[in-house]
């Protein structure tokens, strides 16, 4: 399904979709869209069903840090990879609380000891818990050989 929903809802009834997988498509929205996108998304999946989200982490150690710090950086990830989030478990976590899901957090660096952005050379620590990848796939993780790219990865469970 390819939809707008800058356009309106998606054209789905109300609880009809098992799953949503949204691997890198969230950093492309601004964080003030997101209540509207979640919500609509918790419109069309059944009970039970699972919105995985996964974005780069912004959080992730080196030079990726530096959009918080460095105005070009900043503009370079907006203008190149089109990211208007600079997403991060921070920064995204009262969002996915404030939303009608259950959250479950699943790999993610923690820069919640922080009172500021993380500088390139922060030491934060890196939660993993285990990814059922049968429930969807998302490539950009450490649990796939070869892959140096970090996500934040989190399940978000329809219950009521």
């Amino acid at each position: 399904l390819c939809a707008d929903l800058a356009a309106g809802p998606l054209p789905l009834p109300d609880g009809s979709v098992d799953g949503v997988v949204s691997d890198h498509t969230f950093e492309h929205i601004k964080y003030e869209h997101w209540p509207r996108l979640l919500a609509e998304f918790h419109r069309v999946l059944k009970v039970g069903a699972l919105l995985r989200v996964a974005v780069p982490d912004y959080h992730a150690p080196g030079a990726v840090r530096l959009a918080f710090w460095d105005d070009a950086e900043r503009r370079l990830q907006a203008t190149r990879d089109g990211h208007h989030a600079l997403t991060n478990f921070v920064d995204m976590r009262p969002i996915l609380d404030a939303s009608p899901f259950a959250v479950y957090w699943l790999h993610y660096f923690d820069g919640s000891r922080l009172d500021r952005p993380p500088r390139p050379d922060d030491d934060l620590p890196f939660v993993r818990v285990p990814v059922d990848y049968a429930r969807g796939f998302v490539k950009r993780t450490l649990d796939h050989p070869g892959n140096n790219v970090t996500s934040v990865v989190v399940d978000l469970i329809k219950v009521a």
